[in-house]
């Protein structure tokens, strides 16, 4: 083997000679020697053996040998896509299998890896909370539930930061709409969504405090806070959109709150007093006759126009101004009457009816 190599060599040697006597540029010597000895690499594909879990995927380089190269799935599944010349990319299935690839080279040659596919029935992934409002400067530690410990955290868009092993996420002091990531020891990862805005506002109603009249009525508004707001009274009655308010008739203390749409609540004190003067009917009662004259009742205090109606008649009438006409008949009866001023505020009165 040594002599047939030897020979040649002094062909060539020859032959450069030659070429040199016609102004050709001869070739060297070592150029020479390594067209004779130096041969390709062995084709090798690594890595060689791959374990991975199911839907995992992995990069195969292909090396040595004669290019262009190729990849087939001679045994098991999965599937391969080309990523860049002698670079392809194995997906693992969705279930368990044992996959062979060969590699074949440009001369014919041959090698091949094996990849085992193992379905661990791990939990799937999952990072708490998927979605996160924080305020400028608040922070949250993520939770990590499924997957393979460890785990490592990072933020994959959006500003703010993340400890890579702590999961404690850090908002900045600016407006931001970031994803948190976390990836587990098998490349599986899970995303969650957290906004950074800045705080809004607080929350104020007013009046914070008011004393009005028995039966009337005062307007609530709200300002700051998360908006959609929603009133609310211990006493009297309130629209609970617009904040109106009347007061009852009874004297006291009583709260008006608003609540905004972040459940935050504000109250305000509301003092109700007695109407000065007084709304009185004249007289508060009366004894009449049956079939009798009519009869006219007054009203002190209060706030103009008043208004006088019957809430118990068994054939008595009353006009608006308070004219009242007593009922007929036989039988010991009574009636009431009511007055009200321009604010709703009422009083009654007890009219008695004898025989004559």
């Amino acid at each position: 083997m040594r002599t047939v190599a030897f020979c040649r060599l002094a062909a060539l040697l020859i032959a450069s000679s030659a070429a040199a006597a016609f102004s050709c540029v001869p070739a060297s010597v070592f150029q020479i020697w390594d067209e004779l000895f130096v041969e390709p690499a062995q084709l090798q594909v690594s890595p060689s053996i791959l374990v991975l879990q199911v839907d995992q995927d992995a990069l195969l380089v292909a090396s040595g040998g004669t290019t262009p190269y190729d990849f087939q799935i001679t045994q098991g599944s999965g599937s391969i896509s080309p990523v860049a010349d002698g670079r392809v990319d194995y997906i693992a299935p969705s279930s368990s299998t044992v996959a062979v690839i060969r590699l074949v080279d440009a001369a014919g040659d041959d090698t091949v890896a094996i990849v085992i596919v193992n379905d661990t029935s791990v939990a799937p992934l999952g990072l708490l909370p998927s979605i996160a409002s924080l305020e400028y400067g608040e922070s949250l530690t993520y939770t990590v539930v499924g997957g393979t410990p460890p785990y490592w955290f990072s933020v994959a868009s959006g500003l703010g930061s993340v400890g890579q092993d702590t999961g404690l996420y850090l908002a900045p002091g600016t407006d931001t709409d970031a994803v948190v990531r976390v990836e587990d020891s098998s490349g599986r990862s899970s995303d969650a969504a957290v906004t950074v805005r800045a705080s809004p506002p607080e929350l104020v109603i007013d009046p914070m405090s008011v004393t009005i009249e028995a039966g009337g009525g005062c307007s609530f508004s709200a300002m700051g806070g998360g908006g959609s707001y929603v009133f609310s009274a211990t006493g009297g009655t309130i629209d609970s959109v617009t904040g109106a308010y009347t007061a009852p008739v009874a004297q006291g203390a009583y709260t008006v709150s608003v609540t905004d749409s972040a459940d935050i609540a504000v109250a305000a004190v509301t003092v109700v007093q007695a109407v000065d003067p007084p709304l009185t009917i004249v007289p508060s009662s009366v004894t009449l006759l049956l079939g009798g004259e009519s009869y006219r009742f007054a009203a002190v205090g209060g706030i103009a126009p008043y208004t006088f109606s019957m809430t118990l008649s068994s054939g008595g009438s009353i006009t608006a101004d308070g004219l009242y006409t007593p009922a007929s008949g036989t039988k010991l009866v009574k009636e009431y009457i009511r007055l009200e001023d321009d604010r709703g505020i009422g009083v009654t009165a007890t009219i008695t009816l004898k025989k004559p």
